[in-house]
C-alpha cells in the first residue's frame, strides 16, 4: 500500500511544487516562491513537501494560484476518467 500511495502522491507533489514552491532537503521544507505585487517572493516556508499542505498554504494566501490549480487538476481528472472510459470500452469491443 506504501508504494501505490507513493506513485498516487507523485504526480500531485510535481505538480505543485514545481510551479509554486522549492523543496530544501537539509531543512526539509518547501518554500513559496509566489511573487507578491511588491516584487518579493513570499518566502513562507511550508512544513516538508506534503501535497496537502502545500495546496493549504495556496488556499489560505495565494486564492488566485490555488483556484488555478484546482481547475487544472479537475480538467486532468475528467481527461484522465474519459481516457479510462474510451479504454473501456475498446476492451468490451474485443
Amino acid at each position: 500500500m506504501g508504494r501505490l500511495k507513493r506513485q498516487l502522491l507523485q504526480p500531485d507533489i510535481i505538480k505543485v511544487k514545481v510551479k509554486y514552491f522549492l523543496y530544501d532537503e537539509q531543512k526539509r521544507r518547501s518554500v513559496c516562491q509566489i511573487e507578491l505585487s511588491n516584487r518579493k517572493t513570499c518566502s513562507v516556508s511550508v512544513a516538508t513537501k506534503n501535497p496537502t499542505n502545500l495546496k493549504n498554504h495556496l488556499k489560505n494566501h495565494h486564492r488566485a494560484e490555488y483556484e488555478d490549480l484546482m481547475s487544472r487538476e479537475a480538467e486532468e481528472t475528467a481527461a484522465k476518467k474519459q481516457r479510462m472510459q474510451a479504454g473501456i470500452v475498446a476492451a468490451k469491443c474485443y
